[in-house]
């Protein structure tokens, strides 16, 4: 009887085990159909702090692992019944036939040692699918590999001449979520024979003005390692590095934000913009805010913003705080209030509505297609074509420059299905009077990546940059190769994956 509780922990940890093993196989099924991403996306999305953000896409996969634990645990209580009452049983019948020794050799200690070979076979079986999927062990290599790519290649803005206009543009970001080209050329299912443009009014702008698409198609720029969720692309599109900090989304937690970089809005700071940045959420998840107060003193306007000033009401909730069809709303108000005043301005702001999983319909969106999330990315479209049309009409217009990107590639597979990563591009679009006399269809073929956007921003609006470099990004506006192009695209991630003991010594 001592050696009860012995057994039960035994078999507890057996039971644990399997039930890790055989469900790593449906968690693998679950991120493979629900998300479209790296595991490194996947890991610094997922295992973080989710406070502020919209978790409905687990709820699919709480059901199946409770079911699969629960049939798992009933086979562990018909082991336990095996062991402690079936056995028993037999050892009195079989006492009279055989020694001690040699009854518990033949049921209790063959019993055990069948449940750990079969829970440790279901774990490493489990972990291997996993790799053979989603590549964890290549992951954690490149984790314990180092690169000297920012030794080689990084140009810190403060180490080179930056001149400002004499005539200085208002800057309006507008990041879309996860707007990525693939969208005018989709399909509704992978089984699906026709194909439809749920975002032409874009890809007119697009074909309109600068916008580079690596071809004589339409595309767009491509994310790389350390760029593919939110704050990720933010952060790499304001200072030409990727985001390797180990913390992911968990920056919100923490007081600073890569203190030691110069970023497009400390530039702009120096230069006496007004800055801020909108978005529809809570602006201090994944530490947004911090970013953006402590890297031009940006003024963040956010859910919580938008209740105060009576936008929103003070209970109001949807998808990840308020819907992109209110988001607009504030943007003209706040574009026309900086506009105002004496000084020029950097308006950023991010939308919401296409975020994965599936988007978010508002009242504006038509039910046109079967699929939710084509009406909402035409419904996008819309939007941000309609908020293009009202920003012409504006009398700061000739004095701006107007920059529309994507932060990443969807995160789920719907409108995408089958379509490899590395063949989906992020919209990009560059408008502005003093743009007209750019040879458009020369840069629409050129290939660019996310590191580019910071330097060709500030050239976009005419500030001169020494040797049109700046971080790891180039200035695609001019003559100079990329990165992307001096070492090939794979390359480029494979180094980016790596560790650097530079990055950390000097931006952390």
């Amino acid at each position: 009887m001592k050696k009860k509780p012995l057994i039960f922990l035994l078999y507890f940890f057996c039971f644990l085990i399997t039930v890790i093993g055989l469900n790593l196989f449906h968690l693998t099924d679950w991120y493979i159909v629900t998300f479209n991403t790296t595991f490194e996306e996947f890991i610094y999305t997922i295992s973080n702090p989710m406070k502020g953000a919209d978790v409905g896409f687990l709820r699919p996969l709480i059901k199946p692992v409770l079911k699969l634990s629960l049939k798992i645990l009933l086979g562990y209580i018909f082991i336990l019944f095996l062991e402690f009452e079936l056995l028993t049983n037999i050892k009195i019948a079989i006492v009279f036939f055989t020694s001690k020794k040699e009854r518990r050799i033949r049921f209790d200690i063959l019993l055990r040692i069948i449940t750990v070979i079969f829970a440790l076979f279901t774990l490493v079986e489990g972990v291997l699918y996993v790799d053979s999927k989603v590549s964890v062990f290549g992951y954690i290599k490149h984790r314990f590999s180092k690169t000297s790519i920012y030794e080689e290649y990084y140009v810190s803005p403060e180490s080179v001449k930056i001149t400002a206009p004499e005539n200085k543009k208002n800057l309006i970001h507008i990041y879309v979520e996860s707007l990525e080209t693939t969208y005018a050329h989709a399909k509704m299912t992978k089984e699906s024979q026709n194909y439809y443009n749920f975002m032409p009014k874009l890809q007119k702008l697009a074909q309109e003005n600068v916008s580079f698409w690596g071809g004589d198609t339409f595309g767009g720029f491509n994310c790389i390692t350390g760029s593919g969720w939110t704050i990720a692309s933010l952060f790499a599109q304001n200072t030409g590095v990727p985001f390797a900090f180990p913390v992911g989304n968990n920056m919100g937690t923490h007081s600073k934000f890569a203190e030691g970089i110069c970023t497009l809005g400390d530039i702009l700071e120096k230069e006496g913009y007004n800055q801020e940045f909108l978005c529809g959420s809570d602006g201090n998840f994944a530490g947004r805010k911090t970013f953006f107060e402590q890297h031009g003193n940006y003024t963040v306007f956010d859910v919580y913003t938008a209740r105060e000033k009576g936008y929103i009401p003070e209970d109001y909730w949807v998808w990840w705080g308020f819907e992109d069809e209110i988001l607009y709303k504030i943007a003209k108000d706040e574009i026309t209030r900086l506009a105002s005043l004496e000084k020029p301005f950097n308006f950023s702001f991010l939308t919401v509505d296409t975020h994965h999983v599936g988007g978010y319909k508002c009242s504006l969106c038509g039910n046109e297609y079967d699929e939710n999330l084509a009406n909402v990315v035409t419904c996008a479209d819309n939007q941000l074509a309609e908020f293009i049309n009202w920003l012409k009409n504006q009398p700061f217009y000739e004095d701006s420059v107007i920059v529309i990107t994507g932060d990443h590639p969807r995160m789920d597979n719907i409108l995408i299905n089958g379509i490899p990563l590395d063949s989906r591009l992020i919209y990009n679009c560059f408008i502005g009077s003093n743009l007209k006399e750019v040879d458009i269809e020369k840069l629409h073929k050129r290939k660019i990546s996310i590191l580019d956007i910071f330097p060709t921003t500030l050239a976009a609006m005419d500030f001169k940059i020494e040797g049109n470099k700046l971080g790891l990004g180039t200035n695609a506006m001019s003559e100079e190769t990329n990165l992307m192009d001096t070492l090939g695209l794979d390359l480029l991630n494979d180094e980016l994956s790596k560790y650097s003991e530079y990055y950390f010594e000097n931006f952390n």
